[in-house]
Protein backbone atom coordinates (compact mmCIF):
# COMPACT_ATOMS: atom_id res chain seq x y z
CA UNK A 1 0.00 0.00 0.00
CA UNK A 2 2.97 2.32 0.94
CA UNK A 3 4.52 1.62 -2.60
CA UNK A 4 1.37 2.60 -4.23
CA UNK A 5 0.54 5.66 -2.58
CA UNK A 6 3.97 6.40 -3.21
CA UNK A 7 3.23 6.15 -7.01
CA UNK A 8 0.05 8.29 -7.15
CA UNK A 9 2.17 10.51 -5.52
CA UNK A 10 4.85 10.86 -7.89
CA UNK A 11 1.61 10.42 -11.00
CA UNK A 12 0.21 13.67 -9.19
CA UNK A 13 3.21 15.62 -8.86
CA UNK A 14 4.21 15.20 -12.61
CA UNK A 15 1.27 16.24 -13.78
CA UNK A 16 -1.30 18.37 -11.62
CA UNK A 17 -3.88 18.27 -14.01
CA UNK A 18 -5.12 14.89 -14.74
CA UNK A 19 -8.24 13.86 -12.17
CA UNK A 20 -7.08 10.36 -12.31
CA UNK A 21 -4.03 9.35 -10.23
CA UNK A 22 -5.94 11.86 -7.39
CA UNK A 23 -9.13 9.62 -7.52
CA UNK A 24 -7.21 6.08 -7.58
CA UNK A 25 -5.19 7.70 -4.56
CA UNK A 26 -8.29 8.30 -2.88
CA UNK A 27 -9.18 4.66 -3.40
CA UNK A 28 -6.56 3.19 -1.63
CA UNK A 29 -6.89 5.75 1.11
CA UNK A 30 -10.26 3.96 1.52
CA UNK A 31 -9.46 0.59 1.96
CA UNK A 32 -6.85 2.55 4.57
CA UNK A 33 -9.92 3.94 6.30
CA UNK A 34 -8.34 7.71 5.65
CA UNK A 35 -11.43 9.01 4.45
CA UNK A 36 -10.37 12.64 5.37
CA UNK A 37 -7.73 12.41 3.14
CA UNK A 38 -9.79 10.29 0.62
CA UNK A 39 -12.49 13.16 0.66
CA UNK A 40 -9.58 15.88 -0.32
CA UNK A 41 -8.24 13.41 -3.25
CA UNK A 42 -11.59 13.00 -4.80
CA UNK A 43 -12.49 16.55 -4.58
CA UNK A 44 -9.42 17.56 -6.46
CA UNK A 45 -10.54 14.68 -9.05
CA UNK A 46 -14.12 16.58 -9.31
CA UNK A 47 -12.37 20.11 -9.90
CA UNK A 48 -10.54 18.68 -12.51
CA UNK A 49 -12.73 16.70 -13.90
CA UNK A 50 -16.48 17.90 -12.58
CA UNK A 51 -18.28 15.66 -14.52
CA UNK A 52 -16.93 11.73 -13.24
CA UNK A 53 -19.78 9.92 -11.73
CA UNK A 54 -17.35 7.59 -9.63
CA UNK A 55 -15.61 10.26 -7.94
CA UNK A 56 -18.97 11.60 -6.98
CA UNK A 57 -20.30 7.90 -5.67
CA UNK A 58 -17.01 7.61 -3.34
CA UNK A 59 -17.38 11.25 -2.21
CA UNK A 60 -20.57 9.89 -1.31
CA UNK A 61 -19.51 6.58 0.43
CA UNK A 62 -17.09 8.68 2.58
CA UNK A 63 -19.34 11.22 3.81
CA UNK A 64 -22.53 7.99 4.61
CA UNK A 65 -19.67 6.10 6.37
CA UNK A 66 -19.03 9.51 8.46
CA UNK A 67 -23.08 10.00 9.39
CA UNK A 68 -23.24 12.70 6.76
CA UNK A 69 -26.53 11.64 5.02
CA UNK A 70 -27.58 14.42 3.10
CA UNK A 71 -24.33 15.60 1.89
CA UNK A 72 -24.21 11.56 0.89
CA UNK A 73 -27.60 11.79 -0.85
CA UNK A 74 -26.36 14.95 -2.98
CA UNK A 75 -23.34 13.20 -4.27
CA UNK A 76 -25.13 9.79 -4.97
CA UNK A 77 -27.71 12.35 -7.03
CA UNK A 78 -25.37 13.47 -8.93
CA UNK A 79 -23.41 10.23 -9.54
CA UNK A 80 -26.51 8.72 -10.90
CA UNK A 81 -27.54 12.01 -13.10
CA UNK A 82 -23.66 12.14 -14.34
CA UNK A 83 -24.07 8.88 -15.34
CA UNK A 84 -27.47 8.98 -17.10
CA UNK A 85 -29.19 7.13 -14.44
CA UNK A 86 -27.53 4.37 -15.04
CA UNK A 87 -25.41 3.72 -11.75
CA UNK A 88 -27.33 0.70 -9.77
CA UNK A 89 -24.44 0.61 -6.44
CA UNK A 90 -25.18 4.59 -6.67
CA UNK A 91 -28.68 4.50 -6.60
CA UNK A 92 -28.71 1.68 -3.70
CA UNK A 93 -26.83 3.87 -1.82
CA UNK A 94 -28.91 6.88 -2.20
CA UNK A 95 -31.75 4.66 -1.19
CA UNK A 96 -30.02 4.35 2.14
CA UNK A 97 -29.11 7.89 2.32
CA UNK A 98 -32.63 8.45 2.11
CA UNK A 99 -33.80 5.90 4.33
CA UNK A 100 -31.45 7.32 6.81
CA UNK A 101 -32.82 10.36 6.68
CA UNK A 102 -36.12 9.65 6.99
CA UNK A 103 -37.41 9.68 3.46
CA UNK A 104 -39.42 6.45 3.00
CA UNK A 105 -40.91 6.87 -0.35
CA UNK A 106 -37.84 8.25 -1.70
CA UNK A 107 -35.62 5.43 -0.38
CA UNK A 108 -38.26 2.97 -1.31
CA UNK A 109 -38.07 4.63 -5.22
CA UNK A 110 -34.63 4.54 -5.43
CA UNK A 111 -34.40 0.55 -4.26
CA UNK A 112 -36.69 -0.21 -6.86
CA UNK A 113 -34.82 1.50 -9.28
CA UNK A 114 -31.67 -0.47 -8.10
CA UNK A 115 -33.58 -3.26 -9.04
CA UNK A 116 -34.74 -2.42 -12.89
CA UNK A 117 -31.07 -1.92 -13.82
CA UNK A 118 -29.20 -3.06 -16.30
CA UNK A 119 -26.08 -5.11 -14.56
CA UNK A 120 -27.87 -4.43 -10.77
CA UNK A 121 -26.23 -7.71 -9.96
CA UNK A 122 -25.89 -8.09 -6.49
CA UNK A 123 -26.80 -4.20 -6.03
CA UNK A 124 -30.62 -5.68 -6.83
CA UNK A 125 -30.39 -8.20 -4.27
CA UNK A 126 -29.10 -5.80 -1.95
CA UNK A 127 -32.32 -4.03 -3.00
CA UNK A 128 -34.44 -6.39 -2.27
CA UNK A 129 -33.38 -7.17 0.86
CA UNK A 130 -33.68 -3.09 1.84
CA UNK A 131 -37.44 -3.11 0.52
CA UNK A 132 -38.17 -6.63 2.57
CA UNK A 133 -36.57 -4.55 5.68
CA UNK A 134 -38.56 -1.77 5.29
CA UNK A 135 -41.92 -3.92 4.94
CA UNK A 136 -42.29 -3.35 1.34
CA UNK A 137 -43.02 -6.13 -1.26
Amino acid sequence: DRKALISYEAAINANRQLPEPHYRRALLLIQLDRLNEARSDLNASLQLQPIFPEANYWVGRVDFAQGRYRESLVRFQRAVEQAAGSYPEALYYQGLAEEQLGLRDAAIASFRATIVQRDAGAWAGEARAALTRLGVQ
